[in-house]
């Protein structure tokens, strides 16, 4: 009837059912773990068993090594810091405009970090252009290669010195983690750390629009998608 209001316990389970589908847990599988990790955007990464679960009950018959390949072979996938400090996968060419949009928030904490942590200024900007250097020269390296570099540098790399260091240089746009060394029978396997070299800004430019960043960002939670960016 014209005018009828919707009752709550009316638009509960559409509201349910709309996000199951968008998230990919009810209707048709993707195919393949990249275009799980486009639609869903970000999938958090700090589990590496969480991480390859949270696609393969998305994707039909896939495997963890279906993820694997994606971060180690073509490397369409990458695993970065991007949000709050936690670890997230995402699709390569996505980074490009996520990076800039969480990197800034990310600095304070960082820098407070390293006063917590004991890491100078000149300590850090040395420990970021070891990475940097390291992993340009014989990248990828893990964590314990890069830990030995660091300390051979005079660079502080007990307690969590080191993961912030890293977090710094991923933040700069400098790294990310990828390829996965090892087997899914090891451990979930090591995902080491490789540079990502960063594109110019007029390429990243071209390639995001603010009304598509909006789309994407609320397109996993199920909520409309056709949107107006415009500010008022």
């Amino acid at each position: 009837m014209a005018g009828r209001e919707t009752a709550p316990d009316e638009v509960a389970p559409a509201v349910a059912a709309a996000r199951l589908a968008a998230q990919g847990l009810a209707g048709t599988a993707w195919c393949t773990a990249v275009d799980t990790v486009a639609h869903l955007l970000a999938v958090q990464a700090q589990d590496p068993r969480g991480m390859r679960l949270a696609i393969r009950s998305r994707v039909a018959g896939s495997h963890a090594a279906d993820v694997d390949e994606a971060l180690t072979t073509d490397r369409s996938l990458v695993v970065t810091w991007l949000n709050r400090g936690t670890l997230h996968l995402v699709r390569a060419e996505d980074y490009w405009w996520l990076h800039p949009l969480t990197a800034p928030r990310m600095q304070a904490q960082i820098r407070r970090r390293f006063t917590e942590e004991g890491v100078s200024p000149a300590q850090a900007e040395r420990g970021v252009s070891v990475v940097e250097r390291a992993l340009a020269a014989d990248g990828p390296l893990g964590r314990d290669a890069l830990r030995e570099r660091l300390r051979g540098a005079g660079v502080p790399v007990d307690g969590q010195a080191l993961i912030y260091i890293l977090i710094e240089a991923s933040v700069r746009g400098l790294v990310v983690r990828g390829p996965v060394a090892g087997t899914w029978a090891v451990r979930a396997g090591r995902v080491e750390l490789t540079a990502f070299a960063p594109l110019s800004p007029a390429v990243t430019q071209a390639l995001r629009s603010e009304a598509a960043d909006v789309e994407r960002f609320l397109r996993p939670a199920g909520q409309q998608a056709s949107v107006s960016s415009r500010r008022p």
